[in-house]
């Protein structure tokens, strides 16, 4: 019998408003000062701020651009699990947009704005976790129950393990755009698992994986996204599990063997007779 590990919620949880927005003047610049970062930094990220909201002053803007333009890119950055921009890239406005993350983030956890599968396969680390926690969220906490879910469910829990399921489950929160971890329905999960079998149909996508390392990544989301929607679906948050495709196949094929020997041995049978 597995141990069901209760999520808990947070009471401010509330689906994002379809219309992508920039919050008040001043909110953010407020949240900056009240981190913990130094000085220096603080004044760094107000500035990168500022110049995303000049460039991109209507929010919706930002989705036009290409995937790989939203994205961003440190120039001069070398890229090991994804490409690098190519010729023609928009080195400012790939500047811009990668020192916008934490701000899209925000947005995102303030019921903002959603962010879209592109932007959340296409990416590589997503820093949510200290946003999170300085605007007082309990989805630190959430996340480590999850995890505690899956090694109740049996599952290892190690540092790969433990990173994959994050990747997950932190994607499942940015596009759904609620910060509670606990709203996310099976709905959810089964948006996301489509959207990563058919990832290759992403505009742009294949500037930032390669197809043949998109058809590797793939299967290791899916079973990322698969191993949250276990979780989530122990703790009671979601009300039906899927079938993994590929144990639904593996089982077939494996039923076919069987099916010839029973024909084998009544055959076998009706001719000794």
């Amino acid at each position: 019998m597995t141990r069901s590990v209760r999520l808990l919620r947070s009471p401010s949880a509330s689906e994002a408003d379809e219309r992508p927005r920039h919050c008040p003047p001043g909110e953010y610049e407020a949240f900056i000062l009240q981190g913990p970062q130094g000085q220096r930094s603080k004044t760094l990220q107000r500035r990168e701020h500022a110049r995303f909201l000049r460039t991109f002053p209507n929010l919706a803007d930002w989705f036009d651009q290409p995937l790989r333009q939203r994205l961003g890119w440190r120039n001069g950055a070398v890229g090991v699990r994804r490409c690098g921009p190519g010729d023609g890239f928009d080195v400012t406005a790939g500047w811009i947009n990668y020192n916008a993350r934490p701000y899209l983030v925000y947005l995102t956890l303030t019921g903002r704005m959603r962010l879209d599968w592109g932007w959340l396969l296409g990416i590589g680390v997503v820093k949510w976790q200290q946003i999170a926690d300085q605007l007082g969220l309990p989805l630190s906490a959430q996340m480590e129950q999850l995890c505690q879910q899956l090694g109740a469910l049996g599952h290892y829990v190690g540092y790969p393990e433990r990173f994959r399921a994050l990747w997950a489950a932190s994607r499942l929160v940015l596009h759904r755009g609620d910060p509670d971890l606990g709203a996310v329905t099976a709905e959810d999960v089964e948006e996301m698992r489509a959207r990563i079998r058919t990832a290759d149909q992403i505009p742009g996508i294949g500037e930032v994986h390669p197809p043949e390392q998109l058809a590797r990544v793939k299967l290791a989301w899916a079973a990322s996204v698969y191993r949250v929607g276990l979780a989530l679906f122990h703790a009671g948050f979601i009300d039906r599990l899927a079938v993994r495709p590929m144990i639904a196949l593996i089982l077939a094929l494996l039923a076919i063997p069987l099916v010839w020997a029973g024909l084998l041995i009544r055959t076998t049978r009706t001719g000794s007779r």
